[in-house]
Formats: structure tokens, sequence, C-alpha cells
């Protein structure tokens, strides 16, 4: 428990604070004389409380230390320092309704005493005042500098919202915890929660306002796929377009399910959709960039080259599109063309493996072993951590976060 204090509170004094004790002042009496004597010897027992109970946190027996800053505060009400010290123990010491009115009373003398602030937070958080606990929490946040306690200051705030229903102010608070703890686990899965919250609530809405619409129909199908029914799935977007023949993403979408198929008659539908896909948004960059696929694998490299080239008059910066449009350079003798386009593709997406993997063959075709082992590298690095992260995902029953294109 001491060390969770000092880790909380940073300080050799608990609470950070310093010893500041409150003289009384003189109190008259029916004689005129004053208490001076009695507030001096209160001054003398409370610091002497204090030193006892200093002696035992450096001892590691903050068990011993409590009672005597509780005798310090029976003695000194003002004692700034003991009312801190005696809330934060009590605090990690697992007693939040017994630390929660001595933490009031050293905000009342001092209120800007941030840390303990967010600590009455938490404490009013148990009691179940969630209001009261948000609002605490967020005043004091903005004055905090460690980044351990702001990150669980933001973590309490994501909690608290939640429980109030409000996902929006939720996800808010977790998108900025992931900007600055973006390989925090613990704030990842937070996040991931909110989102996932967040995603249910719209299926919810959108099947109570408008069960039969062909965005119900879209947003059932993706969760078929997350479900591994594609079968489902595709049922679904087929109904979806009967509905809405022009709805934006589904016959990529379908064309997507459709090409893992490897029944021809899928194949060829998948192209058809498409086309579709592009029919309805020109400006598609990545229906474009599948049906510059599909032309390159029939080896019409007329068209291919046009299809990358359009997706990417689209998308400048798609990285499919351009790994697309270098491979067709360099099957058409223009392997020096294809250096730039596979190096800002990997700039684009720094984890596909597809773009350092065709990047060492054309620095092979340049006679250029050096880069291309090195780009080899690169891919095996990669692959190697991906086939990983897609073994933890067929032992977790989820899908990759790249599917089927986690090989690329």
């Amino acid at each position: 428990m001491r060390s969770q204090a000092i880790d909380f509170l940073g300080s050799v004094l608990i609470a950070g604070i310093g010893a500041q004790v409150a003289i009384a002042a003189p109190v008259q009496v029916a004689s005129g004389r004053t208490l001076q004597y009695a507030s001096a010897a209160s001054s003398q027992q409370t610091e002497t409380h204090q030193q006892k109970a200093d002696q035992f946190l450096r001892e590691k027996r903050p068990d011993l230390a409590i009672p005597e800053f509780a005798a310090a505060v029976a003695t000194d009400p003002l004692n700034l320092d003991a009312q801190a010290n005696l809330g934060v123990l009590l605090f990690f010491a697992g007693k939040p309704l017994e630390a929660e009115p001595h933490l009031r009373a050293a905000l009342a003398i001092d209120p800007s005493q941030a840390k303990l602030r967010m600590l009455l937070g938490t404490c009013e958080h148990y009691q179940g005042h969630l209001e009261d606990a948000r609002h605490d929490i967020a005043e004091a946040l903005p004055q905090i500098t460690d980044p351990k306690i702001r990150q669980q200051a933001g973590l309490e705030i994501i909690e608290i919202d939640t429980t109030l229903n409000d996902l929006p102010a939720a996800a808010a608070t977790a998108a900025q915890l992931k900007k600055d703890f973006p390989t925090d686990p613990e704030v990842l899965f937070a996040a991931w929660r909110v989102y996932s919250d967040l995603a249910d609530e719209a299926v919810l809405d959108l099947s109570l306002a408008a069960p039969q619409s062909a965005q119900m129909h879209q947003a059932m199908a993706h969760e078929l796929i997350r479900e591994r029914d594609n079968k489902a799935a595709i049922e679904n977007l087929r109904e979806a377009l009967k509905i809405n023949p022009a709805l934006p993403g589904a016959h990529y979408e379908l064309a997507e399910l459709l090409s893992l198929s490897t029944l021809p008659a899928d194949k060829v539908e998948a192209a058809e959709q498409y086309k579709l896909a592009v029919k309805y948004q020109p400006n598609d960059a990545a229906s474009l960039t599948k049906l510059g696929d599909i032309a390159g694998q029939a080896e019409d490299h007329d068209t291919a080259i046009a299809q990358y080239k359009q997706a990417l008059a689209a998308q400048p910066q798609f990285a499919d599109a351009q790994i697309g449009l270098a491979y067709e350079f360099s099957e058409t003798g223009h392997p020096d063309q294809a250096v730039p386009l596979l190096k800002e593709a990997i700039g684009n997406d720094p984890m596909s493996m597809l773009a350092h993997f065709r990047l060492s063959a054309v620095y092979r075709r340049l006679h250029q072993p050096e880069q291309a082992k090195q780009e080899l590298a690169e891919y095996e690095k990669l692959k190697a951590m991906k086939d990983k992260l897609r073994n933890i995902y067929d032992t977790m029953r989820l899908d990759s976060p790249q599917g089927k294109d986690v090989s690329k």
C-alpha cells in the first residue's frame, strides 16, 4: 500500500504537500486571557503524531501510520498534510468510504490539489455517485502531468461514461487515450469495448428504426461476416441491393465475398459486382484496383494499368493501387518505374508484406542484390509477425483484422 500511495502522489510525504500545521486563533475566555498555551500544546501533539506517522511510513507500516494521522486530525482538523495523508492511506487500504471525508477536508483547505481531487472522484465512483465522480476526475485531469495517473483517470472516466450510457463521451476519451498511449493494452481494450458498444447500439437503433431497410441488411451482413457465415452474408447483401441498387459499399462487399469462392461462376459475378460498384461510385478506388487485379491476371496489361491509374487519380495514396501499378510496370519491362511506386506504397502502408516482396523482386531485376535482400528480410519479418497474429486469432476464434488479405 505504501508503494501504491507513493506512486500515486510521488512525494516523500504521501500527499506531497508538506507539513502545514494550522494554528488556531486564540480563543477569548471570561477572564480576558487566551488559550495560547492550550493551542501550543495542541500544536505539539499534532506534530508528535505526524512525526510518528512519518516514521511508521518509513518503516513500511501504513497500518500504524493511519491512527497517528487520525490523531493529528483530531487535534487539528485544519491540518492539510494530516487530512490528505489520512485520506490517501485509507483509500489505498481499501477503505474509500472512510477516506472520502478526509479528502474533502483537505480540498476544502486547498482546492488546488488535483491528485486528491481525482482520488475523491474515485471514492465517489465506488459509492455510485457517478455524476460527482466524473465532475471531480474531469476537473483534476488537466492539472495532472504524471502519465500513469492521467491514464488511470481517463480509464475511470470511460467506465463512468459507459455506466451513464454516454457512449459518445466515452469514445471521445478513448480516442484521446489511444493518442496518448498507442500501445497500452489496457487503453486499447477499453477503446475496443467502447467502440463495440457503440456499434452494437447503432445496430440496435437501426433495427428499431428501419428493420427492413437496405442498411439493416448490410449491417447484418457485416455481423455475419464476423461470425464467418459468408453464405448468409451474401444473401443479406443481395437483399440490400434489391432494395437499393446504389447502396454505397454493398456491391464491393458482395464482390469481395464472391471472390473468395472457388466456383468460376462466382468469380465472374464478383467482377461484375466490382464494375457495378464503379458505375454507382466512379471514384471507388478499391473496386477500380480489384478490376485492375482481374485484368492483370488475364494478362490484359493495358486495361490493368488504366484501372490502377484511375484508382490513383481518385485516391493518390491508395497503397493497393500503387502496388498493382508497380507490378504492371515491372511485368511490361519498366521495373525502374515500379521502384518509386512501391516505396510510396510502403510509406502509406508500412505493414504491407506484398509491397516489400515485390520491391525485392524489382531490385533483383535491376541487379541490386543488397536492396533486394533488405526488402526480402522485411517481408519475412512481417510474414512471421502476421502468421503469429493469425494463429492467435484462430485460437481465439476471432477474425483477423485483415481477414483473408492477411497473407499479403
